[in-house]
Order: C-alpha cells, then structure tokens, then sequence
C-alpha cells in the first residue's frame, strides 16, 4: 500500500468506510513501521503482524498480549 498510490487509496476507503458503518478496522499482515504510521494516521483500530510479533507458540502469546498496542497512542 505504500509503494502504489492505489493500493494506498483503497485501504484508505476501506478505513472511512468500516467507521462510517461503526466498523472497527483490524489491518493484517503489517510488517513495517511505516505501514505502521500509514494505519496510524488513518485511525485504524487495530494491527497484526510481524511488526508486533512472529508467530508464537501458545504459552507465549499470554504475555505478547499484554504488552501495549502500536495503535494506542494516537495523540
């Protein structure tokens, strides 16, 4: 979505779209910080990836999940 304008347009809609429906917007395969600040700066509200982690066996995600979210400060 960063490398071709349309890509970008599109996840844009997609972001207004979901809110204007009361949608949370969840973004999957994120990978860098830069999609991380493009997600960001659109409001979306939640992410997943290797940004904030490879997979992880199951007694391992308990403390993954607690730690604080990418998202969060949106300030």
């Amino acid at each position: 979505m960063l490398n071709d304008s349309d890509d970008a347009e599109i996840a844009d809609a997609i972001i207004r779209l979901a809110h204007a429906l009361n949608m949370r917007v969840v973004a999957e395969g994120v990978e860098t910080a830069e999609q991380v600040a493009f997600l960001k700066a659109r409001r979306c509200d939640e992410i997943q990836g290797y940004v904030i982690a490879k997979p992880l066996p199951p007694d391992k995600v308990a403390s993954c999940s607690r730690k604080r979210s990418v998202l969060a400060d949106r300030g």
